[in-house]
């Protein structure tokens, strides 16, 4: 709203100079100021915004990145010079998001939402201690997993160490000292120690774009972090805002109406997330080809969906009516003829 005053400035000013109506209220020179400095400051929460928006679902491991760059871009933006009035503005945002925001990576699921998100992984907190932090919450749950995993039951995984063919009599072999303390060594190997050379492969990886599904990498590289990827069924977060149920819910409102309040709830769960659920491309196919079709043919394979029948019937009923309607108008004209014929 802001910008578009702004871009309708002069052509305000003209149209009112032309109605001879200077004399109407309308911003000063000062004011337009004004608007144009709320304009750069609210920017940053206009394309946050956007972005939160834009996305289908905004997953949790967003949250920390999101907020502590919306932070920073303003802590940038309090260094420049405005007016009074837009930096009281700039101040009660600052604090806002300060107050709101300020212990969201002191939560241990935020925290471990980030960590395992390969777009993010350590890049994005505000602090090393945050880092470290996360690097512990990843290690202490992914040692349960390896444990379970592990065959054995022994804390440690024991290598036996083969023993040389000795041909000197042991009485006079120099080895016998050797062998001795050899076959009673038995190098381990934790399970927290397989959980950290895990993680530290995990962080040796590239970052993923953040354009990229972090899911589909998972999938993908299952085979080099099989724990981690049974860690990340149980703990990667979840959609971090209410927006695709809020959708669901418009639907449903604009689905369910006074003229159809008879729709059981079954019909409108086939109505509202069939198409959703549907390929794009089966969904056309469907739409366009197979309800060309007679009842008669579909009704013969499977059941049919009652959407698709409800449309063939729609259909069908249509051009029906408009025939009806046609014949009904050339009737008419051949009465009036007839009548003017007998005059």
């Amino acid at each position: 709203m802001f910008r578009r005053i702004t871009e309708l400035k002069e052509e305000v000013r003209a149209s009112l100079a032309a109605l001879g109506k200077e004399d109407w209220p309308m911003l000063s020179n000062q004011e337009f100021d004004y608007v144009t400095e709320l304009i750069e400051i609210l920017a940053p929460m206009e394309s946050t915004t956007v972005v939160m928006s834009a996305e289908k679902y905004v997953a949790l491991s967003s949250v920390i990145i999101i907020t502590n760059g919306l932070r920073d871009l303003y802590k940038d933006m309090s260094k420049k010079s405005f007016s009074p009035l837009s930096e009281s503005v700039l101040q009660n945002i600052i604090i806002g998001i300060d107050t709101r925001f300020k212990n969201l990576e002191s939560s241990s699921t935020l925290l471990l939402s980030t960590f395992l998100d390969p777009r993010f992984k350590l890049v994005g907190f505000s602090a090393e201690s945050f880092v470290e932090k996360a690097k512990n919450l990843a290690t202490n749950a992914l040692t349960p997993i390896v444990e379970q995993k592990t065959k054995d039951n022994d804390t440690s995984l024991s290598v036996s160490v083969p023993q040389p063919q000795n041909t000197e009599s042991k009485n006079v072999s120099i080895w016998s000292t050797f062998d001795a303390k050899a076959s009673n060594f038995t190098p381990s190997r934790t399970k927290r120690s397989r959980a950290i050379l895990e993680i530290q492969r995990y962080l040796e990886e590239p970052l993923l774009n953040r354009s990229k599904n972090p899911l589909e990498w998972r999938k993908e590289h299952s085979y080099n972090f099989p724990h981690l990827s049974k860690l990340v069924k149980l703990k990667f977060g979840t959609i971090a805002t209410s927006i695709p149920c809020e959708r669901t819910f418009s639907k449903s409102g604009q689905l369910i109406s006074d003229r159809r309040n008879r729709l059981s709830s079954s019909k409108v769960k086939q109505i509202m997330f069939t198409p959703n659920k549907t390929p794009k491309r089966v969904w056309e196919n469907y739409t366009t080809n197979t309800l060309r079709e007679p009842i008669s043919q579909k009704l013969r394979p499977a059941k049919v969906s009652s959407l698709g029948l409800a449309k063939e019937l729609y259909y069908k009923n249509k051009a029906k009516l408009v025939e009806e309607v046609r014949l009904r108008q050339n009737q008419d004209r051949r009465e009036e003829e007839i009548h003017e014929e007998k005059k």
